[in-house]
């Protein structure tokens, strides 16, 4: 008899052991991702049960226990089991959506705290009323328990088998232990057995569960760093018309969006920048050799208006209309790199047997 009682002593311990860092595992994971409350109640349930199998231990060793401590240990396991119910059904409930009513937690959460209230009244004489109204209580829980296996079963949830074999288990030992049943000779040993069943078959439901969640926030991640990547070419393309330098002069704020209509009045210099007698210039050249002709002048005149605090607003033809919003001595730097850079142009020009070109720049300081 007693080998028996220290072979499921050392067995408990070792269920104690791994429910506590089963316990602690699903913790640090509700730390990490906090939006799984499943990971949170289980942990919960890991530790509870822990729990409870010690207490369980300390009233099955032959230990020197005297009546008053004895029906202490039995009263905090009846309280446990109630409250472990409790928390079961808010796994399942988080599990699940929407499977648990809510009526039935927040019932059975005030049926707890009446429980509570009576022990600390009746103390003396609670350890007799906990035993039969635990009876009862769990008793209940496992028919509601069936009847939640019988939804998941007909509505074929996600995990249902696994779900449903699970829950059988856990009823079945809990029946067990309750009403102290002997299977085939054993009771402890078979509630053990069925625990360690229970939670293993959990943490796979919730270890899936948790790598489909990280599999699509992957996918989501992903498909925002496209949008993203596209919403940044989109960009850069209406910024090749609408420069980003000219919105930031016109508002503080370049991402608000503007209202039909909106208006802004703001100091600044115009200035056209055009080649002098351009059309008796290419008069008589081919069409391609023209646009090579004026990508390579624009090519070159540009960099010297936007190093000068200048927006280039537009190109018409040969002309450049730019806008400097800062100071007009922006713009008179501008016109004079404008013409030592048309210089250095038309000597290389000169080289390559073209004629050279005068350029004309006009500024107006306009509101």
């Amino acid at each position: 008899m007693y080998q028996e009682i220290f072979q499921s002593f050392a067995l408990n311990l070792i269920l104690i052991g791994s429910l506590s860092i089963l316990g602690l595992y699903f913790f640090i994971l509700h730390v990490y991702q906090k939006s799984e409350k499943q990971s949170y109640y289980f942990s919960l349930f890991s530790f509870g049960i822990a729990i409870r199998l010690f207490v369980t231990s300390l009233t099955i060793l032959p230990v020197a226990l005297n009546s008053n401590q004895l029906d202490f240990f039995q009263i905090l396991d009846q309280i446990l089991s109630i409250f472990l119910v409790y928390i079961l059904l808010q796994y399942i409930h988080c599990l699940y959506k929407n499977l648990v009513n809510d009526k039935v937690l927040i019932g059975y959460l005030y049926f707890f705290i009446l429980f509570l209230l009576l022990f600390l009244i009746f103390y003396n004489s609670f350890p007799l009323f906990s035993i039969y109204s635990s009876k009862i209580i769990l008793s209940l829980f496992g028919l509601y328990l069936i009847y939640l296996c019988k939804k998941v079963f007909q509505n074929k949830l996600e995990d249902y088998k696994l779900f449903t074999c699970s829950l059988i288990l856990i009823v079945f030992s809990s029946i067990v232990y309750t009403f102290n049943l002997k299977i085939f000779g054993i009771q402890s040993f078979l509630v053990q057995f069925f625990i360690i069943i229970f939670f293993g078959i959990q943490s796979y439901i919730l270890a899936r569960r948790m790598n489909q969640s990280y599999e699509s926030t992957e996918i989501l991640s992903q498909e925002i760093r496209n949008s993203n990547n596209l919403a940044e070419r989109f960009n850069r393309t209406y910024e090749k018309f609408v420069p980003k330098k000219f919105l930031e002069s016109l508002t503080s704020n370049v991402n608000q969006d503007f209202i039909l209509g909106a208006n802004s009045e703001k100091e600044l210099t115009i200035q056209f920048t055009q080649i002098q007698d351009f059309w008796k210039i290419v008069r008589g050249i081919p069409s391609e050799n023209i646009y090579k002709f004026i990508n390579s002048y624009l090519t070159r005149v540009s960099p010297s208006i936007q190093s000068n605090n200048g927006i280039i607003d537009k190109f018409i033809d040969n002309t450049i209309l730019s806008l400097f919003p800062e100071s007009p001595d922006d713009a008179v730097k501008a016109a004079i790199e404008l013409q030592w850079e048309i210089e250095v142009y038309n000597i290389h020009r000169k080289k390559t047997g073209y004629m050279n070109f005068p350029q004309e720049t006009g500024d107006s300081l306009s509101n």
